[in-house]
């Protein structure tokens, strides 16, 4: 099934709109020669022009490059042009003891395997020639290519007792899990705690060398230090931080600190933390959408959104969406979505979506996310992950460039290019609701209207006695192509259907009711 996003209407525009698209994506020219992309308050910029962007995630690309994959590198770029999209975000880091392994980017404090450089340099180099640009973050919060817990490992090597404060931390190891399988040690050695990396003084000194150096290396491929890459958009200081500090305090310490230091060492290029969007507090959100998920809000995770967010020297927020790991509806998607944008919005700074991942129905998820994402003003969308060569994802949320994700891809990536182009997505013509489709379903529908103007927008499931079960929203809504995503699992087989109260901003109000959806568990 091709993406139903704006299913059929306006062919017109939305030809031209992809001949737009495929004209940048056969003819961009390098990323050196253009500009670099900055914040304007809470929205991105290329030069003088808006900037708004659909990408994909590949991690892989160094480590494709160290074993002399370069195909593989090559094919990521290519494919990701062809989908439209504008930036790539891929690992920038490899921690382990092994001076002898190739594939260690760091192998000891300070100590690098110019092997693995190279193969970065090479990464770099390619998305040049493809018009690319790129998100690197600079090292894992989980235990996958060391990550934290190998500098703290190496920071127990020193034999030197940590002065960190023990009382308020769990004395005996756990793994937290997080997304994709991800997982870390609390404890990863004897004395020393995971949240050490945030806290240890001689770890924190590590970091920041670790960040000086790579802001300092020269591209053996370009010939140009890596803070003078336009290539590179932006550094995310940590792949989803996490800690066992339910204040957020000590994240949004160490995140204030290293976000500073790196922008005293670059400061041309963005600055973001990498985190998932997690919170101390629900003030601001709407916690009853989440299904209960209180650990999302109640610091579980040891992070703050909006703490970390408020520092200064950060240039944009991240927040991750995977509704299958965190047991939500997928339609909460959109609610966490819209919450962040609301909250960055307050901030001043621009939102980007940074991955998101569903396991089933992909294609009515993701169109009904990018369709927030666009209209709500994300500065950018992500997808968990596209596959080439010989990578899998035995998780579940890969894809490949031929199958139907790559087709929604396409898709939202006009309305971005759009966005870019024009500041905005052109309002469609007048009121015009659709009919959920699929229907019949089982599991999940979307529900597809045009508003042509900015409204407050109320959209009510009712089942056939008449008894609301769902308010899927009660919010202002920028004007533009809305797919709202119904969750049906856990309902009773049946009937349903939905009313949608329009009120204008003018003060003109619609009200209409749909067709019966019918449910089939």
């Amino acid at each position: 099934m091709k993406s139903r996003w704006r299913r059929c209407r306006r062919p017109g525009r939305l030809a031209g709109l992809f001949a737009g698209m495929l004209l940048w994506a056969a003819g961009a020219t390098n990323v050196a020669a253009q500009e670099w992309i900055t914040r304007q308050g809470d929205r991105l910029q290329e030069g003088n022009h808006p900037f708004y962007f659909s990408g994909v995630n590949a991690y892989y690309l160094m480590q494709a490059a160290m074993r002399g994959d370069t195909e593989t590198v090559a094919a990521v770029f290519s494919s990701a042009r062809a989908l439209g999209c504008r930036v790539v975000r891929t690992w920038a880091f490899s921690d382990g003891t092994d001076s002898t392994n190739p594939s260690l980017l760091q192998f000891a404090p300070g100590k690098y395997n110019e092997h693995a450089l190279q193969a970065l340099d090479i990464v770099i180099a390619s998305a040049e020639r493809s018009g690319l640009r790129l998100i690197l973050p600079l090292v894992n919060n989980w235990d996958a290519y060391g990550g934290m817990n190998q500098y703290v490992r190496w920071r127990a090597g020193t034999g030197v007792p940590s002065s960190t404060a023990r009382a308020q931390y769990p004395a005996q190891d756990s793994v937290v899990s997080g997304a994709l399988g991800r997982t870390y040690h609390t404890v990863p050695v004897a004395q020393f705690l995971h949240d050490d990396f945030y806290q240890d003084g001689i770890i924190r000194q590590w970091y920041r060398a670790h960040l000086a150096f790579i802001v300092s290396r020269t591209n053996t491929r370009t010939g140009r230090v890596y803070r003078d890459e336009p290539t590179i958009m932006g550094w995310e200081l940590a792949n989803e931080p996490r800690s066992s500090d339910h204040s957020g305090e000590m994240v949004r310490a160490w995140v204030a600190e290293m976000a500073r230091f790196l922008k005293s060492m670059d400061a041309r290029h963005l600055v973001g933390t990498g985190e998932e969007g997690f919170e101390t507090s629900a003030a601001g959100y709407r916690a009853s959408a989440f299904a209960g998920q209180s650990w999302l809000f109640d610091g579980t995770s040891g992070v703050s959104f909006t703490k970390n967010s408020s520092t200064d020297a950060l240039d944009f927020t991240s927040i991750h969406l995977y509704p299958d790991a965190w047991n939500l509806p997928y339609g909460a998607g959109n609610d966490w979505i819209r919450d962040h944008l609301t909250r960055s919005r307050e901030l001043g700074k621009p939102v980007i979506l940074g991955e998101f991942g569903a396991l089933h129905d992909r294609v009515l998820t993701y169109n009904s996310w990018f369709s927030t994402a666009v209209n709500e003003g994300a500065g950018g969308a992500m997808v968990w992950q596209l596959l080439e060569g010989e990578w899998t994802d035995p998780e579940g949320y890969g894809f490949r460039i031929s199958g139907e994700v790559g087709n929604t891809i396409r898709s939202a990536s006009a309305f971005f290019q759009e966005k870019s182009l024009t500041g905005r997505v052109t309002p469609p013509a007048k009121f015009l609701l659709l009919r959920n489709f699929p229907n019949p379903f089982n599991g999940r529908t979307t529900i597809m209207y045009d508003l042509p103007a900015d409204a407050w927008v109320r959209l009510e499931v009712y089942d056939a006695r008449g008894a609301r079960v769902r308010t899927l929203v009660d919010d202002m809504q920028n004007a533009g192509t809305r797919n709202e995503l119904f969750d049906g699992r856990g309902l009773a087989s049946g009937w349903y259907c939905f009313t949608l109260v329009v009120d204008l901003v003018d003060g003109g109000r619609i009200t209409t009711s749909s067709s019966p959806m019918v449910y089939v568990r």
